[in-house]
């Protein structure tokens, strides 16, 4: 308007010469009108610059607020950092989650102080929101919330369902596990969690049904909701123990590297399911709003499709003032928050949380031609045009609107306190990376780790339990501040000897062991190659006691060789070595050609195995010694609901040589101890053969019993004790330390007799005190009853040792067994209990 009175102001200057009077007045007029014009473009230009500092001013105090935020970040991060400090348990990744989580119920609360702020202000004639508090969750979630942390809400409460609930107890002095399902209300709120993640995927799916989104998604919801508390009502997650020892050498018979089984606290099943009701219900839901709409007629109001402010979610929820066909959609202010649109008070802008941004808010079209008159009347007649149409809104539907209003404020609130009651209900399961209420390495570990390690012992595995089971109880409370767990010494010689025998994990064994290492594995040999073309044994009895043991891969020196660094043994042991065997192997093909193989020859894992097979080996035994410790490294993994695994330890030996208190050197003293004596001027066979065909045959013509003799590992002459053993048994150096297991039988009958005591203790209070009233014995010395009667006096126990200096009563108890640590004391003897 104002060009064109401009144009036709400059068209009748022009032409002025050419007009009368009349048209001189009328030409004055348009000059007043003009200058009026001018004033109140002048004004209009002062009140856009008063909008533009009101912009500013708001954008300042934007940053103001947003800097106060920053600051309260860095607090929560220094607080958290001091919490990390004191719970280590917890890692980095929980605390920053954690922050976030605290830093959404922050912004939650107040965007809930903002639009209750801004529902108090309006004007009760201004038009309600009607339902759009009611998508509160759905609005503020894709909005504020992010896709990315509604589907992590989501998935850590689908977790926490498919999460037993499980405590440690104490009763009557024993400590044992109980189930503690969820209560009715607990479950409510943890399943109406789990819907976030629906809530994610309805936010990718808007793109496609945005026309059926209203419908199906609360739906879907309500389908969900109900499938998953009915789910952990009627059959909660249950926790269970798998015991599968699983052992592998290193260094072959010096240490071993074990898992004795694992804990399963979650269901990756469960989860599955979950998820799998999940995406059935939304499903359903899809089906059953297009029957609908198919059998309605209903077709979607796609008005808000015209506001490119509106993200997906947002134009799919929420309601305007206005869906008639010809008029744009208005909304109110609190819609408007929910949207992430903030209007700046006193101004024609908004502040887009999405964009980052400030908007201009235009007024709709179809009132541009009155409201952009520059006459102030016009104004007015405007502003008391909106004045009745307000007036008008409210004499219809008032009552509704506001019960609409009040149920959205409600459900808001208890959107928000559903948050935090899931925050506060999930806190204890959140403590720690196994989402395990409750759980501590003092007590729960301490259980577990002392039941498994009794269990193992007495030869339970590959066996599947409950943990709650009242068979698993233990004597003792574990709530004290502190804890031990109980193991035995020799844990790996015993896995060793009962478990470790099969080929397949003798060979992946040697190949981790250590090369220079390998002729302390303590097994007199019998033949070098499994041809048994070359002889071992250093006496005549011996070899033929090696006809029953062609079964045992650990009697053939080629089962070793063929499976370490050859490369390695070479630079250890390469010169002793070839005196002992090479030198007597290179003067035949056969022997060169055995060479050959052993230092090139090199088969995957299952075509060595196979190998063995074909050779009649099924089993690699080593022999009993105590000149050095095996280690043992056993541990149980605990799994959560996402299938991740964490390593608890059950035991850690480490292995060692224990030379200086050793007592079984004089039975055999190993290979590496032969090619030590081999390589040495003063040992007696200095420079001979280990192989009985060669003429040069460091036994030929001696005894091992001489060597040990002379090398003082033998003292001459012999204490009488160890003189009845070599006059008993035969010689030493070339005795076979054969291990005898205890009958598997025998732990098995063991086994279920605790177990069916502690069965029958776990529901009777008075079982349990009669059983803490039986006083256990501080000593206890078995020994066989005929020996009582003559009462016989005892000089020891041990073939491996001197006789005692001073004889003991028999029936005081036996004295000096054989054992993996005592060494040989004639003057202190020890009580075999």
């Amino acid at each position: 308007m104002l060009k064109s009175s401009d144009s036709w102001f400059l068209y009748v200057t022009v032409h002025t010469p050419d007009i009368g009077k009349h048209d001189a007045k009328c030409l004055e007029t348009a000059r007043k009108e003009r200058e009026e014009d001018m004033v109140q473009g002048g004004k209009l230009l002062n009140e856009d610059e008063s909008d533009v500092n009101s912009v500013t001013s708001e954008l300042e105090k934007s940053k103001a607020c947003a800097d106060e935020k920053a600051v309260k970040r860095d607090v929560w991060a220094y607080v958290e950092d001091v919490y990390n400090v004191e719970k280590p348990q917890e890692k980095d990744e929980d605390m920053m989650m954690t922050s976030q989580i605290r830093g959404l119920v922050a912004q939650l609360g107040e965007t809930f102080e903002m639009l209750t702020n801004r529902l108090a202000e309006e004007d009760e004639s201004r038009p309600p929101p009607r339902c759009n508090l009611l998508r509160f969750n759905r609005l503020v979630g894709s909005v504020w919330v992010g896709r990315q942390l509604m589907l992590i809400r989501g998935m850590s409460a689908i977790l926490l369902l498919s999460a037993p609930q499980l405590q440690l107890t104490s009763s009557c002095g024993y400590t044992r596990m109980v189930a503690r399902p969820r209560s009715y209300v607990e479950a409510a709120v943890i399943a109406g969690e789990a819907t976030w993640f629906t809530y994610s995927l309805h936010d990718l799916l808007v793109l496609v049904f945005a026309d059926m989104t209203r419908i199906y998604a609360p739906l879907s919801a309500a389908f969900i909701w109900i499938s998953h508390l009915a789910l952990d009502v009627a059959a909660p997650v249950g926790i269970s123990i798998e015991i599968d020892r699983r052992c592998v050498g290193q260094d072959m018979d010096s240490g071993l590297l074990c898992t004795a089984g694992r804990i399963v606290i979650g269901s990756s099943d469960r989860v599955l399911l979950l998820l799998w009701l999940q995406i059935a219900s939304l499903v359903v839901a899809l089906v059953i709003a297009s029957a609908w709409r198919v059998g309605r007629g209903y077709h979607a109001c796609k008005a808000n499709d015209g506001c490119v402010l509106l993200l997906g979610t947002a134009q799919a929820f929420i309601v305007p003032y206005h869906a008639a066909p010809l008029e744009p959609p208005q909304y109110d202010a609190a819609s408007c928050v929910l949207c992430g649109l903030l209007a700046i008070p006193r101004t024609r802008y908004a502040f887009n949380i999405v964009l980052w941004s400030t908007t201009a808010i235009e007024l709709p079209a179809a009132y541009t031609t009155t409201a952009v008159i520059p006459d102030s009347r016009a104004r007015e007649t405007v502003d008391h045009f909106f004045e009745k149409l307000e007036s008008i809104a409210v004499e219809t539907g008032t009552r509704k609107r506001r019960l609409l209003r009040a149920l959205g404020l409600l459900y808001m609130i208890i959107s928000i306190l559903g948050s935090v009651s899931y925050f506060e209900i999930s806190k204890v399961n959140l403590a720690n990376d196994l989402y395990w209420p409750n759980f501590n390495v003092t007590g729960h570990h301490a259980f577990f780790a002392n039941w498994l390690n009794e269990q193992l012992v007495l030869g339970l595995n590959n066996h599947n339990i409950a943990l709650d089971d009242p068979s698993i109880n233990l004597l003792g409370s574990y709530a004290a501040p502190t804890a031990f767990v109980s193991t035995v010494n020799n844990y790996g010689a015993w896995l060793q000897h009962n478990e470790l025998s099969a080929i397949e994990a003798s060979i992946a064994g040697l190949r981790v062991s250590d090369a220079c290492n390998a002729p302390w594995i303590f097994t007199p040999y019998c033949y070098l190659d499994w041809k048994k073309r070359w002889q071992m044994a250093y006496s005549n009895q011996r070899q033929l006691r090696c006809q029953k043991m062609e079964k045992n891969a650990a009697v053939y020196l080629e089962s070793v060789l063929r499976n370490i660094d050859y490369a390695t043994f070479a630079y250890c042991w390469g010169s002793a070595f070839e005196t002992a065997f090479g030198a007597d192997l290179r003067q035949s093909s056969d022997g060169q050609d055995w060479l050959h193989s052993m230092a090139t020859e090199r088969l995957p894992l299952q075509d060595e195995t196979a190998l063995w097979r074909q050779h009649n080996l099924s089993i690699f035994q080593v022999q009993w010694q105590n000149y050095k410790r095996i280690g043992a490294i056993n541990s149980y993994t605990i799994t959560n609901a996402y299938g991740i695994a964490y390593p608890m330890t059950l035991m850690a030996l480490n292995g060692s040589y224990r030379w200086s208190s050793q007592t079984t050197y004089k039975m055999y003293w190993s290979l590496a101890n032969d090619l030590s004596a081999i390589a040495s001027n003063t040992s007696g066979i200095s420079g001979l053969s280990l192989l009985r065909t060669s003429p040069r045959f460091a036994f030929a013509n001696t005894s091992l019993q001489a060597v040990l003799t002379t090398n003082l590992t033998l003292m001459s002459p012999l204490a009488k004790g160890l003189a009845l053993v070599a006059a008993t048994i035969g010689p030493f150096g070339v005795t076979d330390m054969v291990y005898v297991r205890v009958p598997a039988a025998v732990s098995s009958v063991f086994r279920d007799i605790i177990q069916m005591t502690r069965l029958a203790m776990a529901p009777s209070v008075h079982a349990q005190a009669a059983y803490n009233q039986i006083t256990p014995l501080g000593t206890s010395y078995p020994i066989p009853k005929k020996w009582l009667t003559p009462n016989y006096g005892s000089l020891g126990g041990s073939p491996l040792c001197q006789e005692l200096i001073a004889s003991k009563v028999v029936s005081g108890g036996l004295t000096c067994m054989p054992s993996y640590d005592l060494p040989c004391l004639p003057t202190s003897p020890v009580q075999s209990k």
